[in-house]
């Protein structure tokens, strides 16, 4: 990434807009993934670009293993 296409993302965050893709949906190389993991019931398919609790994740890890 150039230094100018930094510089513009982060202004247009500054300005409420975004330079970057929708944080709503999943990267296109994680789209599979996000997709799977919804269609079996391991994430509520929301908020696809968050950071993942220790919370979150023992509930997906329970709902692995209750899978079973």
């Amino acid at each position: 990434m150039g230094w100018q296409r930094f510089l513009a993302m982060v202004q247009a965050e500054l300005k409420g807009g975004s330079a970057v893709a929708d944080k709503n949906a999943p990267s296109s190389w994680a789209k599979a993934a996000w997709d799977w993991a919804k269609k079996e019931n391991l994430l509520d398919g929301t908020r696809p670009k968050d950071n993942l609790t220790r919370e979150e994740f023992a509930v997906v890890l329970k709902k692995l293993v209750d899978k079973k």
